[in-house]
């Protein structure tokens, strides 16, 4: 590093053994980043390290929502008060006190949503100089979300400029290649892919999927499976309604099951289609191995945690092309010998066409040997990439790298 690099100032620390590392993700309890976040810290504790998470309280006086967080993890609610103003001047002082009394090594900002507290944690982190990792999750298909209206011009506006920041950080943390490639042109740095991760477990069997299906009623037939968290329009819900609809004219006794969410009135679909809401964390295990394939109709993802979940229970996938992981799904699941090779599944689709999505999941639905080819390598690819174990120590050495110079 150059000199006068303000990480240069905590080398003699971190060359002791000691890392202590703030992680700052304002909504903690909301989103899937939220697993990554815990993840991590909970990681790093249990190596013998400190980790810190700073988020946004609720409300004052009220707790944070740690879900899963190791009671080793230092967790610092930043309280605001008040309107608008009131609120955005609370938190701005509250991560301002708290990286610059906590002696931490690293500050470590997840998310490129408009978040107040992430880029003051930024600046508070450089001003106090800290070692600034940031996540940013921002893969490039993002801006095929946004709307022509007044609000999408905004992120619009926001994706271009905001990335710029990452100049003046000292890592990228990446969860593509796609997303790698559009930072180093950037000018930054470092940056490493360290995509999200899953914890190690085993394959279920056959009596775990019909657990699931006699518990819910899903019967025997072909099972396409939906999983999302928060009925959004980002989320594709609508869209994927219309391809089972589609569908149905190709396997008639197809069924459709959708975890996560209550039925939406605007979504009521026919008798076929199954609204789960939430479930156990035991059941959502049993619902990938249920499924004879998993779709994430979604316009955008920046990765899509989904994948790696139910590649871990060795059901293959189809996903649309604004789906971060759409190229390692298509080079996974397109690989195979023999009469497998000699016709490649479609799993990738394009968002909105109906009729590809549905016939690529006909195809994985009448054709079990292909799928569960696809199936066994998603899985192998998980053990060897996508594992939380993997991950922390990724993370760790790039900590010490930025640390250490």
């Amino acid at each position: 590093m150059g000199k006068g690099h303000p990480s240069r100032r905590l080398v003699s620390r971190s060359r002791q053994g000691r890392l202590d590392v703030l992680y700052v993700y304002g909504d903690f309890g909301v989103g899937g980043l939220e697993i990554d976040v815990r993840n991590l810290a909970n990681g790093l504790v249990a190596r013998g390290y400190r980790a810190g998470l700073a988020t946004a309280a609720p409300a004052p006086n009220a707790p944070i929502f740690i879900n899963g967080l190791a009671r080793a993890v230092d967790v610092q609610p930043l309280i605001s008060h008040g309107g608008t103003f009131g609120r955005r001047l609370g938190l701005a002082s509250g991560i301002t006190r708290v990286i610059r009394n906590g002696h931490w090594h690293v500050i470590h900002v997840f998310s490129s949503l408009p978040s107040y507290v992430h880029f003051v944690a930024m600046a508070a982190g450089r001003v106090a100089g800290r070692a600034i990792v940031w996540t940013p999750m921002l893969h490039p298909n993002r801006g095929s979300m946004w709307n022509r209206g007044l609000v999408g011009y905004g992120m619009r506006s926001f994706d271009a400029v905001v990335p710029q920041v990452a100049r003046f950080v000292d890592a990228i943390v990446a969860a593509t290649d796609a997303e790698a490639y559009r930072f180093r042109r950037l000018g930054c740095r470092l940056v490493e892919v360290i995509p999200p991760a899953v914890d190690e477990a085993p394959l279920l069997g056959q009596h775990d999927a019909s657990i699931f299906r006699r518990r819910y009623s899903l019967g025997r037939g072909p099972l396409v499976l939906i999983v999302a968290a928060r009925d959004e329009r980002r989320k594709g819900l609508g869209f994927a309604i219309e391809v089972f609809s589609e569908l149905k004219n190709q396997v008639l006794d197809a069924r459709l099951a959708v975890v996560g969410l209550p039925r939406p009135r605007v979504l009521a679909g026919g008798d076929d289609v199954h609204f789960l809401g939430r479930i156990p964390v035991d059941d959502l295990a049993r619902a990938y191995r249920a499924a004879d394939v998993v779709f994430v109709p979604s316009r955008y993802e920046a990765f899509s945690r989904v994948v790696i979940e139910a590649w871990q229970q060795a059901t293959p996938v189809v996903v649309t092309n604004g789906v971060g992981l759409a190229a390692t799904v298509s080079k996974t699941q397109g690989t195979g010998s023999g009469a497998i090779a000699s016709r490649v599944m479609r799993s990738v689709i394009s968002y909105g066409d109906v009729r590809q999505a549905a016939d690529a999941l006909g195809d994985i639905l009448v054709r079990p040997a292909p799928a569960v080819h696809a199936g066994a390598a998603g899985r192998k690819l998980v053990e060897t990439a996508f594992t939380v174990t993997r991950v922390v120590d990724s993370t760790v050495a790039l900590y010490q790298e930025v640390v250490g110079g």
